[in-house]
């Protein structure tokens, strides 16, 4: 888990972590969709895998533009793992 060092360095970061944070009995979509309508910010680790995989490149990057339309928000980050063209 990268992410829990900073959380622990800086109470003030929560990061949403699909193994972690997901309702237990709530469906996978709609965990991601509720997880992105709470978030202010939403991170996006990209990596080939990432866009291989349908789900990611459709349903997840789809409604977290979508959040970031309606909230008005300058709230997607793209971080780039490796050297994607």
């Amino acid at each position: 888990r990268p992410f829990s060092p900073m959380e622990e360095q800086d109470q003030s970061l929560k990061f949403c972590l699909e193994e972690r944070d997901f309702e237990a009995g709530v469906l996978g979509l709609e965990a991601i969709v509720n997880s992105i309508k709470r978030s202010r910010k939403i991170i996006f680790i990209i990596t080939y895998h990432l866009l291989k995989d349908p789900l990611c490149r459709r349903f997840k990057v789809h409604h977290a533009v979508q959040q970031a339309i309606e909230q008005n928000l300058d709230s997607i980050i793209l971080i780039f793992l490796q050297d994607i063209p």
